[in-house]
């Protein structure tokens, strides 16, 4: 596994700490690599460089942080397999001022698949992203060309109907297997979303546990869909609380099942067909 940090400065990607252009060390680590690329996307409150928040230092990072309960870093739980990119960008502040910026870091995201797809078209590119990640990658689909990615999980995704429904329709998000993972755990949170940020459009709502575009929706509190992975040979655990934002990545299991997708050990397809008609929309909050 090769693993590079980038961060998003002024809406363009760079290295992180050194700050130059990712250029050469992603052209150096596609050809030290085979597999997949995966692009790992953070949500609210962290940013590169802060003392106590810097993805790279523990959710993007190598090693266990410390008394961290919600972090457990990604690179460690999704294989040696292909190449990670820790995408930081700014998502302190108010939660308004990081969903604007949200929108800005996905131009960076963009810019890197678009960088990847040049220097190697035909290796797979995938994108994890949680919370107000999911609106980064989301919104990346703007400006991304038809085939470039090959999927995207979403993890309680922060982020409005409306404005998800644009972007899954843009011609960047065609032939794109989209999953969002989410659970009862989170509608507190997507509770509090809508009413900090203002929705774009009038009366909009939260994506919460509601189906959109061509994205497929994984409940992780209904029994049927857990019975429905365990019987793929991906069995996850079942909630512990009753309020989680982070449950999406913590949950023992759940990388196994993101590892399988990205690596192709099971097909999107395969998983739909398994959650077709388990999926059950939670009630409206």
């Amino acid at each position: 596994m090769s693993l590079l940090q980038i961060a998003v400065n002024e809406r363009t990607p760079r290295l992180f700490p050194e700050n130059g252009p990712p250029d050469a060390a992603v052209a150096s680590a596609l050809e030290a690599t085979d597999g997949p690329v995966t692009f790992m996307v953070h949500g609210y409150k962290y940013a590169p460089g802060h003392s106590d928040a810097c993805p790279f230092h523990g959710l993007f990072g190598a090693q266990d942080p410390a008394k961290k309960k919600r972090i457990r870093p990604w690179p460690n739980h999704l294989g040696s397999d292909g190449l990670l990119i820790g995408l930081g960008w700014q998502a302190r502040g108010t939660p308004q001022t990081a969903y604007r910026r949200a929108a800005e870091a996905a131009i960076a995201l963009a810019a890197l698949i678009k960088l990847i797809h040049r220097h190697a078209p035909k290796r797979d590119q995938h994108v994890l992203a949680h919370s107000l990640g999911a609106r980064v990658a989301l919104q990346a689909f703007h400006y991304v060309p038809k085939k470039a990615l090959s999927s995207m999980i979403l993890l309680a995704a922060a982020e409005y109907r409306g404005s998800a429904e644009a972007a899954l329709g843009s011609k960047g998000a065609q032939d794109v297997d989209v999953l969002h993972v989410t659970s009862g755990e989170n509608g507190f949170f997507d509770f509090l979303f809508e009413r900090v940020i203002p929705s774009p459009q009038r009366g909009d709502r939260a994506i919460g546990a509601r189906d959109v575009g061509h994205a497929q929706t994984l409940l992780l509190d209904s029994p049927d869909a857990l019975q429905a992975l365990a019987d793929l040979g991906y069995p996850i655990a079942p909630p512990s609380r009753r309020v989680c934002h982070w449950s999406v990545y913590l949950r023992p299991g759940v990388f196994k099942l993101y590892r399988a997708l990205i690596r192709g050990e099971l097909s999107h397809r395969t998983l739909v067909r398994a959650l077709k008609s388990t999926v059950r929309a939670l009630p409206s909050h």
